[in-house]
């Protein structure tokens, strides 16, 4: 029984990280999936698994999940900031992110109490559920069925038009269903292919269609940085894997590469020309705020929500992240947040065999340079969930 209700929370959350906006009958899952999480936390603290997690034979310092944790735990610190950054305060959305950041704490707390629990296959299979789900939605969404009854409400952007959005087919819109938001649908579904692939899924036909739903998911999605980075990902580990070069360094060179364009862009806003797209601007002009914010505190940050604040302030009511993980994690939480969430990514780096974990963190990165994950779910899945597998590659205990 206990096995049947770590399985179910599991896959209960790995499903609300890529369906984040599917709420049946208007009813939030999440609701209902913290009770399950805290409930699966305090199971995990009385078995064995504590006794040698206190002792280190369980957490050794290089794991991802445990720098992931630290971060959460500076970012909630940072808040201390508020009582000096003289920001004005938005409490809803403040109070929102705290218990967002509260949950992915647990989240992490209860993968490092369970790590050897964590099957590879049971954990790609809620991937490939999860990402096909989310497909089906964007279809549904394409072709005019109205999916109102599993939303919030009625402000959730299941389509997006006009301006810059064009899919892949040439019209004037970016479908994202549950997802929310085009770019983080695009991102799902790359991840949909790389578990695919990465899986056991030995039926051609059904690996077929799937992949072929998924491409479609894509092609309606369509962010050009999801998609063209993504195969010069592959393109560099394909290279790699040709000369026989380490895919531990390829991954963590990867990393620091993107993490520096990300942390360099700022500084290039200033001589490079960007009138030829205002998406581009904006993002550069935002990360420049971010870099403002950051200067203010740069040791501890200035407490979560704190950039879209300062934004609201320099921007005549524009209350938005800054689409950057990297200047996200600078801005609100410091070198010290920031050092830990890079850990966390580098960290997942650290083995050569686990190729799945590696190209999936490597298209995170990706992701990272122009969009903030630092508060999502998906965040926790990829950089706790999937790294916890390793520990059990020669088993299927989940």
């Amino acid at each position: 029984m206990q096995n049947k209700f770590f399985k179910f929370t599991v896959f209960l959350f790995v499903f609300t990280s890529i369906n984040r906006e599917f709420n049946p009958l208007h009813i939030d899952l999440r609701l209902f999936l913290f009770p399950l999480i805290l409930c699966a936390l305090l199971l995990s603290l009385t078995n064995a698994n504590f006794d040698r997690l206190i002792h280190y034979q369980v957490v050794p310092p290089n794991l991802p999940e445990m720098w992931l944790s630290l971060y959460l735990i500076v970012a909630l610190f940072s808040n201390i900031a508020w009582s000096w950054n003289g920001l004005p305060m938005v409490k809803q959305s403040y109070s929102n992110l705290v218990i967002v950041f509260l949950f992915n704490l647990a989240v992490v707390l209860l993968v490092l109490f369970n790590r050897s629990n964590f099957g590879l296959h049971f954990i790609q299979k809620c991937i490939i559920v999860s990402v096909i789900f989310l497909a089906v939605s964007q279809v549904a969404v394409y072709f005019g069925v109205p999916i109102d009854l599993f939303l919030s409400d009625g402000s959730v952007r299941v389509l997006q038009s006009g301006g810059e959005h064009f899919n892949l087919f040439g019209q004037h819109f970016r479908v994202s269903g549950f997802a929310e938001d085009p770019n983080y649908a695009c991102f799902f579904a790359a991840l949909g292919l790389i578990t695919l692939f990465a899986s056991n899924f030995k039926h051609v036909l059904s690996k077929t269609a799937v992949a072929g739903l998924l491409l479609f998911a894509i092609s309606l999605s369509w962010s050009r940085t999801i998609v063209f980075g993504s195969i010069a990902i592959l393109a560099v580990l394909v290279i790699s894997r040709l000369f026989s070069i380490r895919l531990q360094l390829v991954g963590k060179a990867l990393c620091i590469f993107m993490a520096s364009v990300a942390l360099l862009a700022p500084f290039a806003a200033d001589i490079i020309e960007l009138n030829y797209l205002q998406t581009i601007l904006t993002r550069f002009e935002l990360w420049d705020r971010a870099r403002s914010l950051f200067l203010q505190s740069p040791l501890i940050g200035n407490g979560l929500s704190s950039f879209r604040s300062f934004n609201m302030v320099e921007v005549a009511g524009w209350y938005v992240h800054c689409h950057s993980t990297f200047w996200s994690a600078l801005a609100e939480s410091g070198l010290f947040g920031f050092t830990c969430l890079f850990g966390s990514l580098l960290c997942v780096f650290n083995s050569d065999g686990d190729v799945f974990s590696m190209s999936v963190a490597a298209v995170f990165c990706l992701f990272c340079l122009n969009f903030d994950a630092t508060y999502l779910q998906a965040t926790v899945l990829i950089l706790a969930v999937i790294p916890a597998t390793r520990c059990s590659r020669d088993r299927s205990s989940v």
